[in-house]
């Protein structure tokens, strides 16, 4: 028998790990600048250690992806890559040489992508149905939960010495035997629990774009990450402007509340969904934080930023298990876990590309008209959504609507 229970917290754990790359390092990298502050062009190369694990996420993911959907034993795999994780992230607590950290860093992203891949695929292969649907909006839950946890152990022990925090890395190394001891191959596991394959339902995008679905899930997912960006990046200098004399920690606990906020609601996911399509989904989401940058571009004290950010956390909980599970459920066999690699290459591109997006924007209309424009974008597209699916769900209502309309 597959201890089904045991399985579900290791791959969770697994999702866990992926946000370390960003957690771990944030809160170090005052203390890296001032120590490797004899190198050229220092604060660059410090921030690109930090950047440079997402860069090789978004490029390595799709290929990962590919090769996993045509692998046997995934958990081999996977326990290779979580060596590779260990070892790459605590080098930096041992290495001297500012370069060679930035090495070690690509290394971890490398990983991460293959970690993350396998993960959700392995999730895929292990659940079905409803209880697929569950993990995978727990998986969400996790890696806010997490991201919270590590970026705090590691802000305390950077107090103590900077490097301490890199030995977090370590927490990887109990995941590695319970892999071998839990995880079988997944043909097995199907065999033995004797479960039925989900039957795939054509969505309402799914009758316009057929095969391409995926592909506009992962423009999605980009997309979502490119507005998302805009309040760990841009809201520091948004207070800025409220506030001139506000602290760091009135800063880290506005961002940190879209992350509180967003873990919380997540766990409702699965009540909110109900009857309602992805796209149903996606619209709302898409509507709730279009109010939230909307509120956001008039406010005037750290209250009402505060309140703002919270509201875009509830319209992420919406949005993050339901880009996931969508891509899951729309793809079957060796290709599903290409395209959730695609998936994750472009969230962490979004996340990237995101300040080079925004910024020509915020010079051209300033720091708040620029989160009025996002809100104005978003809520067409979530208008736009909601009328097409509609449209399909009603077409006569839809034909004679456009009739009037000519």
């Amino acid at each position: 028998m597959i201890n089904l229970r045991a399985v579900k917290y290791i791959l969770l754990i697994c999702a866990s790990l992926s946000l370390m790359c960003t957690a771990i390092i944030s809160p170090a990298l005052p203390m890296m600048k001032k120590e490797f502050s004899s190198y050229h062009n220092a604060e660059i190369l410090v921030k690109l250690a930090a950047t440079v694990p997402n860069m090789l996420i978004a490029i390595f993911s799709p290929i990962f992806g590919f090769l996993i959907g045509r692998l046997t034993h995934k958990r081999i795999f996977l326990g290779v890559f979580l060596v590779i994780y260990v070892i790459s992230g605590v080098a930096t607590y041992f290495l001297k040489d500012l370069h060679y950290i930035i090495f070690t860093r690509a290394l971890l992203g490398i990983s991460i992508s293959a970690i993350m891949t396998c993960g959700l695929e392995l999730i895929s292969h292990y659940f079905t149905g409803h209880e697929r649907n569950k993990v995978l909006a727990a998986q969400t839950t996790v890696m806010s939960l997490g991201s919270i946890v590590f970026t705090m152990l590691s802000g305390y022990l950077c107090d103590i010495n900077w490097r301490l925090a890199f030995l977090l890395y370590l927490t990887g190394i109990a995941i590695i035997p319970l892999i071998t001891i839990y995880l079988r191959r997944p043909d097995d596991i199907q065999h033995n629990m004797q479960a039925s394959q989900d039957t795939i339902k054509a969505s309402s995008f799914g009758k316009i774009f057929g095969e391409k679905l995926p592909l506009l899930i992962c423009i999605i997912g980009f997309a979502n990450m490119v507005f998302f960006y805009m309040i760990p990046i841009q809201v520091p200098f948004l207070l800025k402007a409220i506030e001139p004399n506000i602290s760091g920690k009135m800063i880290s606990f506005v961002i940190t509340m879209e992350v509180v906020i967003s873990a919380f609601f997540v766990t409702k996911y699965k009540r909110l969904k109900k009857n309602r399509s992805f796209e149903s989904m996606f619209a709302m989401s898409f509507c709730v934080m279009s109010l939230s940058y909307f509120a956001m571009s008039y406010s005037n004290s750290y209250t009402s930023v505060l309140l703002c950010v919270a509201l875009y956390g509830l319209g992420m909980a919406l949005m993050m298990p339901n880009n996931i599970i969508w891509i899951v459920n729309s793809v079957s066999g060796k290709n599903r876990a290409m395209w959730i690699g695609f998936l994750t290459s472009g969230m962490y591109l979004g996340k990237f590309i995101s300040p080079l997006l925004i910024a020509p924007l915020i010079s051209y209309v300033g720091m708040f008209k620029s989160y009025r424009v996002i809100a104005v974008i978003m809520l067409f597209i979530a208008i736009l959504v909601s009328f097409i699916t509609d449209g399909i769900k009603k077409p006569h209502h839809f034909r004679r609507y456009t009739k009037k309309k000519a």
